[in-house]
């Protein structure tokens, strides 16, 4: 089972690029298949679609700098420049993304899209405080599942969680599309969506002695969603997160190795780790 899930966590990657959909290096399955899962992942998989088991956020997922990461056009020209074709790519990927759904006949149902997006976010975060391991794996898949139940198993047993999205912010905002092939002669029956969710969240602790304490925090999240279409209902599951990609980081390779698509997927299946340090201005 272990084997199975890892051929089809790097078979969803082997068949995507992060330009416009092609394959990238099946050898990424060499380095899948050296890590050992967690003995609760592994038997985890098995009511799981075989589609999205193992999937991850796909190399080449970036999203758009905002507020004080973005400079002055008089401070850094070239950086606002670098930005306008960072804009302009993903403007082309997303508009390529949804002429293939379409062309494979499958309605751009946005609406739709984000709310079921938005229930398996709220349902996740609340099965993570309710230490589901279930819940768990049935809103996210593998990349995302190993770390929520490390950090699950790192909670105090005796502390009783319960969490809540309070309210939107700003309405979630689809701000990144993929259409993706797990197959190079099959149908595209996949898409991976990202959304930035700015929302007010509530966190309520419960000690064994029965001290309630209660905090409120505002909280931009960009989640990434792969959206399967080819069964009925259509399926959405949590792949991982990104955070907004400063102007002086490079994007990944066109046409990374192995062990940075695996890497990718590892470090972005983490959603509840540190935002890294960026530069300001």
């Amino acid at each position: 089972m272990e084997v199975l899930l890892r051929q089809r966590a790097v078979l969803g990657t082997a068949r995507f690029s992060h330009q416009f959909g092609g394959p990238l290096a099946v050898r990424a399955a060499r380095t899948a298949l050296r890590t050992p899962m967690p003995r609760s992942v592994r038997h985890a998989g098995t009511a799981q679609s075989s589609q999205t088991a193992a999937l991850g956020v796909m190399l080449g997922t970036h999203v758009l700098p905002t507020g004080n990461l973005v400079p002055s056009v008089l401070a850094e020209p070239k950086l606002r420049a670098k930005g306008f074709f960072r804009r302009l790519y993903l403007y082309v990927q997303n508009a390529w993304c949804f002429g293939r759904f379409r062309i494979a006949g499958h309605p751009l149902e946005f609406k739709q899209w984000r709310d079921e997006a938005m229930d398996v976010y709220v349902s996740l975060n609340k099965a993570f405080a309710a230490r589901s391991k279930a819940g768990i794996d049935k809103y996210s898949t593998m990349f995302v599942q190993i770390p929520l139940q490390q950090r699950m198993e790192g909670l105090d047993k005796k502390m009783k969680l319960k969490w809540d999205l309070v309210k939107h912010i700003s309405e979630p905002k689809l701000v990144s599309a993929v259409a993706i092939k797990l197959s190079e002669k099959g149908p595209i029956e996949h898409v991976q969506l990202v959304y930035r969710i700015h929302a007010l969240q509530r966190l309520i602790m419960i000690s064994p002695n029965g001290t309630v304490n209660k905090s409120e925090k505002e909280v931009v999240d960009y989640i990434a969603f792969f959206r399967d279409v080819g069964v009925t209902p259509p399926v959405t599951k949590v792949v991982g997160s990104v955070f907004e990609t400063p102007l002086d980081v490079p994007l990944p390779k066109r046409v990374p190795s192995e062990n940075a698509t695996i890497r990718f997927m590892r470090d972005c299946g983490d959603i509840f780790r540190k935002k890294p340090a960026a530069k300001t201005y």
